[in-house]
Parts: structure tokens; C-alpha cells; sequence
């Protein structure tokens, strides 16, 4: 029974649309949120009082500045000293600027930023729509590869080189691709076909069998299994060590 064979590419598809769709829900939850603040806030002047920095660690290993703004403001004749939650290049200590308070909560302060929640809806549908292309593409792909290999013609080819596909780059490595070449039994004719990526090493097939599946009528089209022939090759070469 042939496994069944997710491609690289619908992994980043999938990868992107969860992103995206994220993104696009927390620029929701903050443009809701904001709005719902703004609503009931009121303007008033507050003097940058500090600007604290530090460096944050990333997951990546990076190291990237943070900054902390302190502002003072008063209400009602009392002064209150609150972290404003924003900062831009070009704030300085003793900086005059204008927040919003809520007179429920007036500890709670923000300044009038709506392009935030623009970059988080922004960043979210770009996301969105490069992934869910990315899969609407493998989707096609996958529709007419399992259509070749159920109604398409099956050819024997034999594998003439193997590339290294260095446009592209998956968690630090470049996958492979196998080019092929098939002779028409009847007429001579030779074909040549290249297969999908492949992200394992195969760059010890050269020479080896692979089936090629085409459409009957236009041979264009076409599925180079490249992943059963890796199989079997994995399986040819494996090594049993019973030490």
C-alpha cells in the first residue's frame, strides 16, 4: 500500500494560515479592546518622567531592546506615575505628550495608537492569504497527482541526476530534486521529467529506477514518485547491525 506523502510545501501553507489567522484574531481583540477604552477615555497632558531599556531574549537566540515609559499626570489634583505600555524612537525624558485615562480606572493610561492593531490585522492577512495559497496550490497538486496515479499511464524512468535545489531553504537545509528520463518502449522517444522536492538526501540515486506517471493525452502533466523510490532505496542500502 503506497504511504501517503505530505509536501514541504503544504507544512509551510499550514504553518503560514495558523500565523495569519492569529495575527488577524489579536488585531481584532486589540482594535476591540482599544475601542472599547477610547470610548469612555478621557485626554489628558502627562511628562515622560524615564525611558528604561533592556535587552529580551527571543526564541530564535537574538537578543532585541525593549523599552519601559514612565509617565507622570495628574487628576483631580492628585499625581499618579504609570508605565505607558508604548514607545517610540523619538521620546525623551521631560517629553510632553497627551494620554487617555479611564476615570474608573485611572491608573490605567494609553496613547492614541490605532496603526497597532493595523500591523497585527495587516501582518495577520498577509499570513493568512500566502498560506492558504500555499495550500490551495499543494491541494491542486495533490488532486492530480492522486489522478495520474490512479488513470495515467505508467512509465519506467530512469534518474540521471540529482539537484540540489538551493532557491529554497526548509529549517536550514535545501531539499533535493531528482531529474529523470524515460524512452518510449515503441517509438525511441525519450522524455525528460524532474520530481517534486524531496527534503531526504538522495543524492546516492543516481541511476536508479523510478516510476513516472502521466496523463495518457498530454504528457506534460506528470508525477514523478519520488518518494517510493527513496523507500526502496533506504531499504536496499539499510544497514542491520546486530553487534
Amino acid at each position: 500500500m503506497k504511504k501517503s506523502t505530505i509536501s514541504p510545501f503544504s507544512i509551510i501553507g499550514a504553518i503560514f494560515a495558523v500565523v495569519g489567522v492569529v495575527f488577524l484574531m489579536v488585531g481584532i481583540i486589540v482594535f476591540a479592546e482599544k475601542k472599547n477604552f477610547m470610548k469612555n477615555a478621557q485626554p489628558i497632558s502627562a511628562v515622560i518622567t524615564d525611558i528604561q531599556s533592556h535587552y529580551e531574549r527571543r526564541a530564535n537566540g537574538k537578543s532585541n531592546i525593549e523599552h519601559e515609559t514612565y509617565v507622570e499626570y495628574e487628576i483631580d489634583g492628585q499625581k499618579r506615575e504609570s508605565i505607558l505600555g508604548y514607545y517610540s524612537s523619538g521620546m525623551y525624558v521631560g517629553q510632553e505628550i497627551q494620554v487617555f485615562y479611564n476615570p474608573e480606572h485611572p491608573n490605567r493610561i494609553e496613547v492614541d495608537t490605532p496603526f497597532l492593531p493595523l500591523i497585527f490585522t495587516g501582518m495577520g492577512g498577509v499570513f493568512a492569504v500566502l498560506g492558504f495559497a500555499f495550500l490551495a496550490v499543494q491541494i491542486k497538486k495533490s488532486a492530480l497527482r492522486k489522478r495520474l496515479i490512479s488513470d495515467g499511464e505508467q512509465l519506467c524512468g530512469v534518474i540521471t541526476s540529482i539537484v540540489m535545489d538551493t532557491n529554497i531553504r526548509i529549517n536550514g537545509r535545501h531539499p533535493y530534486r531528482a531529474e529523470c528520463e524515460v524512452t518510449d518502449p515503441f517509438s525511441g522517444a525519450k522524455y525528460l521529467f524532474r520530481s517534486d522536492i524531496i527534503m531526504k538526501d538522495i543524492s546516492g540515486m543516481e541511476g536508479m529506477s523510478v516510476t513516472v506517471y502521466a496523463d495518457r493525452n498530454d504528457r506534460s502533466k506528470y508525477y514523478v514518485d519520488i518518494y517510493a523510490a527513496a523507500e526502496q532505496y533506504n531499504e536496499e542500502n539499510a544497514i542491520h547491525d546486530y553487534r
